[in-house]
């Protein structure tokens, strides 16, 4: 008879645990919203007579550094197409788009701008020297690096800040708190810091539901609108307490954020409070709307991703420019927009969510280190992408660790 494994939390690490360790255990896979999928969220709308699947928390990933999420959708048998990855500033009097020469300089008055040809000169300096960081540099936070190496107020206000803002969904002062050496890693591995030699950016065919929608078939016991309360450790069990039932498993893995997964321990341990209570997230408000006026003025400054400038810096403003990512027919234009400036119409929104995304610092990186003194031990087992850098590659391979754990052997 087969040991029963609670897996709480339906976004891409529990969908993922749950599709691995069902060839080994009994698993039951809990979610507290009626949506199963997390951040993999899919608007089904139909406009002007066309059905269109237009995804609103993960749209993309890539062919070089997401190796074990594309092994997952292969083993699925789910579908990518390439998309272009864009990226956009823009400001009361100021934009560019960084996908090519031309669109560099979409607002031709950049030409001969001072200040805009510095900062071009400055991400050369950076991509440039970013590799070489070394000694007393490693230990600075992001902010103090751009200080001590005097890089130019336009290059960190309207480049380098923003763009971090928009990858980690988080404010540009709170970017400025990041550890250098772990974004310079970040941008290096995702060939951020080459002019050529880029990934190539691929998104689900059909929208992320897809892949949601074949583990889910594949899984006998999915149990959405069913919030955890409680988790109470036995010697030899886990109950797990919903509002309707108390239930006994040999395991659980938890695979929600960490301020939800300290709610519901009844009894964490010193090492499990430490390490969880250092966490930080940070919530954010996404908008799918048609209302273009959130973009560039210049339609060749828009981008696939385009950040807003504005004067709160303690929330990132992005737009999703959906049609060209996900190849939607033009006739409407349909985008996601975090965090929106008070720009778009009421009457232009489709649908407004709430997600929330990790907070790195210092302390985060000292909790994701310290994964191993808390997971496997008291019948329980940490899944999660913000134990890595917050992406779905790293949900599944924070699955796959849970499975390592678990015995269980992932080809």
């Amino acid at each position: 008879m087969k040991k029963r494994i609670a897996v709480v939390g339906s976004g891409i690490s529990g969908l993922t645990a749950a599709y691995y360790l069902r060839r080994n255990y009994d698993v039951a896979l809990f979610e507290a919203e009626d949506r199963i999928g997390g951040h993999s969220h899919t608007h089904e709308l139909e406009i002007y007579e066309n059905r269109l699947n237009v995804d609103s928390g993960f749209i993309v990933f890539n062919d070089r550094t997401y190796p074990n999420f594309i092994k997952l959708l292969d083993s699925l048998d789910v579908q990518a197409t390439p998309t272009e990855m864009s990226f956009s500033v823009s400001g009361r009097d100021f934009e560019y788009n960084g996908h090519n020469l031309n669109t560099l300089f979409a607002d031709r008055t950049n030409i001969v701008r001072p200040a805009f040809l510095r900062m071009i000169k400055d991400i050369l300096r950076f991509n440039r020297e970013a590799r070489k960081i070394s000694g007393t540099d490693l230990l600075l936070d992001t902010g103090s690096y751009l200080k001590k190496h005097q890089y130019g107020e336009e290059f960190c206000n309207r480049y380098l800040l923003p763009m971090a803002a928009a990858i980690w969904s988080t404010g540009t002062n709170l970017i400025t708190e990041f550890p250098i050496s772990a974004l310079v890693s970040f941008f290096d591995h995702h060939g951020l810091l080459d002019l050529r030699n880029r990934p190539q950016w691929r998104v689900v065919k059909g929208g992320s539901v897809a892949y949601v929608r074949k583990i889910v078939a594949e899984l006998p016991d999915v149990r959405s609108s069913t919030p955890v309360i409680r988790l109470e450790r036995k010697e030899h069990s886990v109950q797990v307490v919903t509002p309707d039932t108390t239930e006994s498993f040999d395991y659980v893995v938890i695979a929600v954020h960490s301020p939800e997964a300290l709610e519901m321990l009844e009894d964490p341990s010193p090492e499990e409070q430490g390490v969880l209570s250092l966490m930080k997230f940070t919530s954010n408000e996404a908008k799918l709307h048609t209302d273009d006026r959130i973009m560039p003025r210049r339609p060749l400054a828009w981008a696939s991703w385009n950040y807003h400038l504005n004067r709160d810096s303690g929330q990132a403003a992005l737009t999703y420019f959906m049609n060209r990512l996900q190849h939607l027919p033009p006739e409407t234009p349909l985008f996601v927009t975090l965090n929106d400036p008070g720009v778009i119409s009421d009457d232009k929104v489709l649908s407004v969510m709430h997600y929330e995304h990790p907070f790195y610092d210092k302390d985060m990186l000292i909790a994701q280190k310290a994964w191993g003194q808390i997971s496997g031990k008291h019948r329980t087992y940490y899944a999660g992408a913000y134990w890595r850098n917050g992406f779905h590659e790293d949900g599944v391979v924070s699955a796959l660790r849970v499975c390592e754990q678990l015995g269980v052997e992932v080809c």
